[in-house]
């Protein structure tokens, strides 16, 4: 995620630096759209090497977080070159609800009731016991 933050950060002062008439906010934008790091491609890689695979979902999960940075980041500087105001404290403070809100984990199964998904439909209720257990 920090990477992320830095990587936009670097490519917007590049592109401000290289094309001056370009604007802030469209060199965040940029920055936005090239920074995330591929993490199908590091996946890909660790796998040939055997890597185990609690390490590649917690790869999967970081990919995710970073596109997701990416993706808020990218949202703030379109907002940014649209309306021609940004405010970084709430830019800041709805970034933080997203990652909480993001990262929070989803409901357990334990507090989800038994849904049939319909493949039952017309069946007696030992039936519908036995497939609904399966769904």
């Amino acid at each position: 995620m920090g990477l992320v933050i830095v990587s936009t950060v670097i490519v917007a002062v590049l592109v401000e630096w290289l094309a001056p008439g370009f604007g802030w906010a469209s060199a965040f934008v940029l920055g936005a759209i090239v920074s995330p790091p591929d993490a199908v491609a590091a996946g890909a890689i660790f796998e040939r090497f055997g890597v185990p695979r609690r390490v590649l979902a917690i790869l999967d999960g970081e990919g995710l977080l970073n596109d997701g940075t990416a993706l808020v980041i990218y949202r703030f500087a379109v907002f940014a070159a649209v309306v021609g105001n940004f405010s970084l404290p709430r830019a800041s403070m709805a970034f933080v609800i997203v990652v909480t809100l993001a990262s929070r984990p989803a409901s357990s199964s334990r507090s989800r009731s038994k849904r049939c998904c319909g493949c039952c439909a017309g069946s007696n209720s030992a039936t519908r016991r036995s497939i609904t257990s399966s769904c």
